[in-house]
């Protein structure tokens, strides 16, 4: 069966999830889309409802759904249409108010972001700032999950897991504007051809597609020379400098060649607060960014999901315990702060083979977070000493 198409619903829903609308020959596959991923992400995972649907079904032979195309908009058009229509009897805003973008923001992130330990007033703020500017930057210590949450971001912000419509590079040293846009490269037959960087062919690909979201994720993109590899790009990659009525001549453009970067493209970049040897990034680039912190989330997120993983509640307890520890100590030393404390996704691995608890603890210690202590108080081995003492103490 194929689900029946209702332009009022769809325009409303694309509203209340931050989404651009299809072009006028392709809203109802863009439907048929978002319906596909509700199913995916919200009807199918829900044992208990798909059973009393399967259960209905037997009853009533007549009906034949097996995409669940149906199934699932039956939910849209009773479950959201009751709560929007509650919504909006207990405040006349329009959807387009901050109020309601924040809203919207936060059931959007929650799908999506679950196994971030993000709140939902972390996720909402985030995905609001992505909508306005365009160009983000999380922002936070090693193991906090920045790339991970740039990639869930964007799946959140399309309403589907869609990797087609994401890239993503990793900035380092040597990275060149030629890498990240045009320049010249050697051919094998010899001399030379000017060739496209990645973030040219992703804005090419882009505009083809105009009225959905792209993203193309940095990470480490502190790392690179930014000025350089942006080049003339600074000026483009502002929110409202985006369209052909923007466009410049590249460097390595011919007279009659022209670029800019389409409204549809977003950049989402990640940066390490703890890599002492990067320069700050150029503030003419900052200004383009909205930037958002990512701190270490040992809360009840996290205690859940090792507890779900098998952990014991003690185990649990003296995670996050010596970890919150550690992180004020760090917080505390005037040559460190926030920007050094240790992440928690150095224990999302889990336990492998047959550890037991504290040996999978202890190994986590000694061969990841002591290092990287060691590392902290480079000129101060005993203080360094003291805090892994600290937290294999019982």
């Amino acid at each position: 069966q194929h689900a029946p198409y209702k332009h009022s619903f769809y325009s409303d829903y694309c509203d209340r999830r931050g989404l651009q609308e299809a072009g006028k020959h392709e809203k109802y596959t863009h439907y048929l889309e978002l319906l596909q991923a509700f199913i995916e992400d919200c009807i199918k995972p829900d044992s208990e409802l798909m059973d009393a649907h399967n259960a209905a079904l037997v009853v009533e032979d007549a009906v034949d759904d097996p995409s669940h195309h149906l199934f699932a908009q039956n939910v849209w058009y009773t479950v959201l249409d009751q709560i929007w229509t509650e919504e909006k009897a207990t405040d006349h805003k329009r959807p387009e108010d901050s109020e309601s973008r924040v809203e919207d923001a936060s059931l959007l992130g929650s799908n999506f972001l679950g196994e971030s330990f993000l709140r939902d007033d972390q996720v909402a703020p985030i995905l609001a700032g992505l909508k306005r500017k365009k160009n983000i930057i999380l922002q936070g210590p090693p193991g906090t999950g920045k790339t991970f949450i740039a990639k869930r971001l964007a799946y959140a912000f399309m309403g589907k897991k869609d990797k087609r419509r994401t890239e993503t590079v990793q900035f380092h040293q040597s990275y060149s504007y030629e890498d990240f846009i045009q320049g010249f490269r050697p051919r094998k037959e010899g001399g030379f051809e000017r060739r496209d960087g990645v973030f040219f062919r992703f804005c090419e690909k882009a505009r083809k597609d105009e009225n959905r979201p792209y993203f193309f994720i940095i990470d480490a993109i502190n790392r690179g020379n930014l000025s350089k590899v942006f080049g003339e790009l600074m000026m483009l990659i502002e929110a409202d400098k985006r369209g052909e009525e923007h466009q410049v001549l590249l460097t390595y453009s011919e007279s009659d060649e022209h670029f800019s970067i389409p409204a549809n493209v977003y950049i989402v970049g990640t940066m390490n607060t703890a890599d002492r040897s990067l320069a700050m990034v150029d503030y003419a680039l900052r200004r383009r960014f909205a930037f958002f912190d990512l701190p270490p989330m040992f809360n009840e997120k996290f205690t859940g999901f090792l507890s779900q993983n098998g952990l014991s509640k003690k185990t649990v307890a003296i995670v996050q315990e010596k970890l919150t520890a550690l992180n004020e100590s760090i917080r505390n030393d005037s040559n460190l702060g926030k920007g050094f404390e240790i992440g928690h996704s150095y224990f999302c691995a889990g336990l492998e083979g047959e550890l037991s608890e504290l040996q999978w603890f202890e190994d986590i210690i000694d061969q990841e977070i002591g290092p990287q202590l060691k590392e902290f108080w480079f000129d101060d081995q005993a203080k360094a000493e003291e805090e892994i003492e600290k937290l294999k103490q019982r």
